[in-house]
């Protein structure tokens, strides 16, 4: 009878879990700039893909991946509906090798940054 119980209560909570949406975003880095020595970057999602401002954005080495490029965190400066400009310390080589970016709802989350 307990694991009975303890089975329904595991498929409860996992219903619970998998329903709830997904906070994370990626988008694609589409125009690179140098202005005054700052690194500012056009990415490819916006508003109308779940971004808003108070997101958490880094460079990642693929499109959906978890492993954060080291000194590829993003500044978000403007959302428009379509775009996302941000500031990063990024290199010109790294942002031609990894050009994606994963926005998470806080600065926490499963990213593995590699030494």
């Amino acid at each position: 009878m307990r694991a009975w119980f303890l089975v329904a209560v595991v498929v409860a909570v996992a219903s619970v879990v998998s329903a709830q949406p997904s906070t994370t975003r990626f988008g694609r880095v589409i125009k690179v700039e140098q202005v005054d020595g700052t690194t500012l970057v056009t990415i490819a999602a916006g508003t109308d893909q779940g971004v808003d401002k108070t997101m958490y954005a880094r460079l990642v080495t693929a499109s959906g991946g978890d492993v954060a490029i080291p000194g590829g965190d993003v500044i978000i400066i403007r959302v428009d509906h379509r775009t996302t400009i941000g500031k990063t310390q990024a290199t010109l080589p790294q942002l031609h090798d990894h050009p994606w970016v994963r926005f998470d709802a806080s600065s926490g989350g499963a990213m593995t940054v590699p030494f």
